[in-house]
């Protein structure tokens, strides 16, 4: 837990809201909630946010492809449509394997890193013929990556569709349109690159051009004692501050700004956070005044969601929270593992525990705990076949039963 000062990257942010109070200003960020975070953060160091607008590398590049897209009479892809259209080819490409590749058809895991393949190859520009002629220790996976690029490629085209690599083409394409200057499309009065964004592929490309037509990289806070990545955009700020010294401590020196640092251990992350929010209290501090940063945002915050539920403390999430904190989320959740795992009882009778699945409207209550428990009577197990047959057989019982006086 440390006590700072507002990091260079708020200051710099804070210059450019003061030049320009009310004109449209650009941040481009790694995530959008990222870069909402700073914007809060800004916000409650004066200056106010009035003007600034966050994107992607994504974002923008839909942004500047929109007329070219719409002369080529292309329809953009989202994540859903790109994974369907890659099982659509990955299954072409299957046609013609045998054992080994063919074997692993259905396996969840082979196909998400097939997909993963293919996407890094297309925002890495690299396509069908450059794939060819490249040298892979497993000739047969090389050929199989081929055919699978080539699918996907001839039905992006047969169907006018445009995945992200295909928009971050256009986008660059109409950067060169408009020459050296930053095109009149995107209407800012300044365009800044929060640090930290990825320089590979496509999107480093279109980073660089974006750069060359005068956009600045925000200067942030050095992290003495460690190399920045080459795959990393990066300005640091000449001055260190409190944290900059984390991995160097030795290097500090009397003239730099110092803050207070506690460490704690806990038993669990629940456990981790009730000592967290403790310590806040204990501090004065406002809960906006807050930030916790942990290494994995989906376990903590699912149990920051928890407990600020209880206690009544309003929290924004970087990164947002995992669907299945919702219940339809969960709904969605358990019937796809109600599928992929056979058709196994186990999901649905938690869900009718948990009360995420209802029956339709009827004059009476049924008691969560006791539909799940009437479920659990049929003695399904697994299959489909098997709900049918167990539910027919519930109700002919029924239907056998002779009413008593």
């Amino acid at each position: 837990m440390t006590n700072s000062s507002a990091p260079h990257l708020i200051d710099a942010l804070a210059r450019i809201a003061r030049r320009y109070p009310v004109g449209r200003k650009l941040v481009i960020s790694q995530t959008r909630g990222g870069g909402r975070e700073l914007l809060r953060r800004l916000s409650l160091e004066g200056p106010g946010w009035v003007g600034f607008e966050v994107v992607t590398q994504a974002q923008l590049a839909l942004g500047l492809a929109r007329d070219g897209m719409e002369q080529a009479a292309l329809r953009a892809m989202d994540a859903f449509d790109e994974r369907a259209l890659l099982d659509e080819a990955l299954d072409a490409a299957l046609v013609a394997e045998g054992k080994g590749l063919g074997e692993l058809a259905e396996g969840v895991g082979f196909r998400d890193r097939v997909h993963r393949a293919v996407l890094d190859l297309r925002l890495s520009g690299i396509g069908p013929k450059e794939l060819d002629r490249a040298r892979l220790a497993d000739w047969s996976k090389r050929l199989f990556l081929l055919r699978v690029l080539q699918h996907y490629e001839r039905l992006l085209g047969q169907r006018r569709l445009a995945d992200t690599a295909s928009v971050l083409r256009l986008a660059l394409a109409s950067l060169e349109d408009d020459g050296h200057r930053m095109p009149d499309s995107l209407g800012t009065e300044v365009t800044v690159i929060v640090p930290g964004v990825s320089t590979r592929g496509l999107r480093g490309e279109l980073l660089a051009a974006i750069q060359a037509r005068g956009a600045k990289v925000l200067e942030t806070d050095p992290v003495v004692g460690l190399d920045v990545p080459d795959s990393v955009l990066w300005n640091r700020h000449s001055d260190g501050s409190a944290c900059s010294f984390l991995y160097a401590p030795g290097q500090t020196t009397e003239d730099q700004p110092s803050s207070q640092l506690e460490l704690f251990h806990a038993a669990s992350i629940t456990d981790e956070l009730r000592e967290v929010l403790r310590r806040v209290a204990e501090h004065g501090l406002a809960w906006d005044q807050v930030e916790i940063v942990t290494p994995d945002p989906a376990a903590y915050g699912s149990a920051l969601h928890a407990l600020s539920s209880q206690l009544g403390i309003p929290v924004t999430y970087a990164v947002g929270l995992p669907v299945e904190r919702t219940r339809p989320g969960r709904v969605v959740r358990a019937y796809l593992d109600w599928i992929e795992g056979g058709f196994q009882a186990s999901p649905v009778r938690r869900l009718l525990e948990a009360g995420d699945l209802r029956p339709g409207r009827t004059r009476l209550y049924h008691a969560p705990a006791d539909l799940a428990r009437r479920f659990r009577g049929l003695r399904i197990g697994w299959g489909r076949k098997r709900y049918r047959s167990q539910i027919r057989a519930a109700l002919s019982g029924l239907e056998q039963l002779v009413p008593t006086k």
